[in-house]
């Protein structure tokens, strides 16, 4: 897991996309919260899809209730966010 996290950071500066979100999604099998964190950012960032980031999101959040209060208000920061981003472009929840 230690591997996939370094390999997955020199994706993301190296800005190669497509790698660095293929290894988030095997990662998301070990229920790490900072690849749903990650996935989160990209979707809503990177590819404007807010329905694909809340869900990684929401999936992050249920993971981080076991983690720490930080990562978890994190988590519902960013849902509240992407929910408003939603139903500012009219879309659905």
């Amino acid at each position: 897991m230690r591997v996939k996290r370094k390999l997955s950071a020199h994706f993301k500066r190296s800005k190669d996309w497509t790698r660095a979100v293929t290894i988030w999604q095997e990662m998301t099998s070990g229920n790490d919260p900072a690849c749903f964190r990650e996935l989160a950012i990209y979707y809503e960032h990177r590819e404007k899809n807010y329905g694909e980031a809340l869900k990684a999101a929401e999936e992050g959040l249920a993971i981080a209730m076991d983690f720490s209060l930080e990562l978890r208000r994190d988590f519902e920061k960013r849902i509240e966010r992407l929910k408003f981003k939603m139903k500012r472009r009219g879309g659905r929840l």
